[in-house]
């Protein structure tokens, strides 16, 4: 017999690429391993009696089964997370429902495991460190720095001049950035002048390619604050320019440098400083792309950052010093700063988080050199990623599908972009 929902669950389980949804034909010693692994994470399901191809074959007794179940989890899993069985009568299946562990790590024979796509693995030496300061309360930026000499001018200044506080170490002690038992912390460093870090790496692109490099530049052993004040230069360097009206001079942004600066801010708050990734900024002809290390392993975190809540869950030191610097509105992500400030424009910007980084594109709206509308140079920036469907370019862009269909067709028979197959099937490319 074959169980039609479990079936239909697994199939969007792996479209979407999660990762809590297990099938076990029988019990064994080897599933507390995914147990472990759910409560590190987000939590799950595993199904018993159930084999891999979803086919039911259920228990002669799951009353026997459950009472299997249950001792192995108290007697290989510490600290014991929350869980609950059912049992499915008709079918004869036992479904073990896993809760997230309040005090990571979950331990099963003294090893932690996690969620990778629909494996369970053991986690490596940066997980379980994260999953142990979960445990602690604590996030990375909170622990001692192992470098105690720093110097804070740049940090002196930016305090200064937009909170009106000398920087001293009471100040420090006040902003979190240094305990009076272990000295500075991780987040001290980061903000220090040299930081002995690397920051960011920017590169602006001649065209919309990326074929053609135009300028490099690496922050590197520098003030977090310093790096954030070099690229905001880049940025007006290429994305702002005056411009005379008349008699007056008015400044004119190729995008919004309010928007430009809520995704980097973003991309420094949410980064995974317990790696040695920077933060990567491309900028082309047509967007500029922020990319930030350290994505979201938890389903609900990457939700609420795409509806633009609360980012200092990873770095509350550092995302508080940025909200006292108005950096960050509210201590919340940008998402919906940038949302705003893009509310009239034909285009959008997209969001995307991944397990391991965070990506913002933002699309230039107004001034191209390339003889194309602003609308048509943004939907091509969009093509030249992958080959996108009508209806996806209509939700990338957020026009209306008969603008999609008149714009598409101009570009083809300018002969900038390809049309492949037909109906449904259809798929426009960037030549």
């Amino acid at each position: 017999m074959k169980i039609t929902r479990l079936e239909r669950e697994k199939t969007e389980f792996v479209m979407r690429k999660a990762t809590d949804l297990e099938f076990c034909e029988k019990v064994t010693r080897a599933f507390p391993r995914t147990v472990s692994a759910f409560a590190n994470c987000d939590g799950g399901r595993i199904v018993f009696g159930v084999t891999e191809e979803g086919t039911a074959v259920g228990f002669a007794d799951p009353g026997t089964a459950c009472l299997e179940i249950e001792d192995l989890i108290r007697g290989l899993i510490v600290p014991i997370p929350e869980f609950r069985l059912a049992v499915n009568d008709t079918l004869k299946t036992v479904t073990l429902a896993v809760f997230p562990c309040p005090v990571p790590p979950c331990l099963y024979e003294g090893k932690a495991y996690v969620r990778k796509g629909l494996e369970t693995i053991p986690a490596d030496r940066t997980e379980l460190n994260r999953l142990e300061l979960k445990g602690r309360g604590l996030t990375y930026d909170e622990l001692p720095s192992r470098r105690q000499k720093l110097s804070f001018e740049i940090l002196g200044k930016w305090l200064e001049e937009r909170a009106g506080l000398k920087f001293s170490r009471v100040v420090a002690e006040a902003l979190q950035l240094r305990s009076r038992e272990s000295g500075y912390v991780n987040a001290a460093e980061i903000v220090a002048d040299k930081s002995g870090r690397r920051i960011a790496n920017c590169t602006r692109f001649i065209g919309n390619d990326g074929s053609r490099i135009g300028e490099r530049q690496a922050f590197a052993n520098v003030s977090v604050l310093a790096a954030f004040d070099g690229l905001v230069e880049m940025f007006r360097r290429y994305y702002a320019e005056e411009v005379i009206e008349g008699s007056r001079r008015r400044k004119r942004e190729r995008l919004p440098e309010e928007a430009f600066r809520a995704a980097l801010s973003d991309a420094l708050v949410l980064r995974a400083w317990d790696v040695d990734s920077p933060v990567t900024v491309r900028m082309f002809g047509d967007r500029i792309e922020i990319e930030s290390p350290g994505g979201f392993t938890s389903e609900p975190e990457r939700k609420i950052w795409l509806l633009g809540g609360l980012v200092g869950t990873r770095n509350k030191v550092l995302a508080a010093l940025f909200f006292r610097l108005g950096l960050l509105a509210l201590q919340g992500s940008g998402v919906r700063r940038i949302r705003r400030l893009y509310q009239t424009a034909p285009v959008k910007p997209r969001f995307e988080a991944f397990e391991r980084a965070v990506r913002i594109t933002l699309p230039v709206v107004t001034g191209n050199s390339s003889g194309l509308s602003d609308t048509e140079a943004a939907v091509l920036a969009y093509l030249g990623r992958r080959a996108l469907g009508r209806r996806e370019v209509a939700e990338m862009t957020g026009l209306t599908d008969n603008q999609v269909v008149y714009l598409l067709r101009k570009l083809v028979r300018r002969r900038l972009v390809t049309k492949t197959g037909a109906g449904r099937s259809t798929r426009y490319s960037r030549v």
